[in-house]
């Protein structure tokens, strides 16, 4: 579209990079022609380019070493595959779900195991965390996104 939709998801507050619990969330660039279609794939492009800005400080402070080729998401928003595409596109990188998407739950299984001495920590990883999807980053819309909206941003 020629005049996007942009979303800052600051509903409660923002966390890393921002650090101010006073922040609030905003679509701006708003005009008559924009549809309900537009504010959902605002709010997930703005959860999206909010990772990105974490991306970009861990680029910019490491080696190109330090960078993870890819995304491991979890718990609900891991369960919507727009989001994790749109993630995907924006960070131009894999995210990758898991079958159990309740980190929490399961990394607590994991500790336990651990503290049972029943699995070393790799050990138990091996046997309890198994990949579910991979989305694959298309490109194009990765260089639309980088280049064109997230300075908006």
């Amino acid at each position: 579209k020629m005049n996007p939709l942009i979303f800052l998801p600051y509903i409660e507050g923002e966390r890393s990079p921002i650090w101010d619990s006073r922040a609030r969330g905003i679509f701006f660039g708003l005009n008559s022609q924009h549809s309900k279609f537009d504010f959902y794939r605002a709010i997930l492009e703005g959860i999206g380019f909010s990772i990105l800005q974490n991306f970009e400080i861990l680029r910019s402070i490491s080696n190109k070493d330090n960078i993870p080729d890819y995304l491991r998401v979890s718990g609900g928003g891991a369960e919507n595959n727009h989001l994790n595409q749109i993630k995907a596109d924006i960070l131009g990188k894999k995210v990758v779900t898991t079958k159990f998407c309740e980190s929490g739950l399961l990394g607590g299984a994991i500790l336990v195991m651990m503290g049972l001495k029943i699995y070393s920590f790799n050990e138990a990883v091996k046997k309890m965390v198994h990949i579910d999807r991979i989305f694959q980053p298309n490109m194009e819309k990765h260089h639309h996104y980088y280049s064109r909206l997230f300075p908006i941003y």
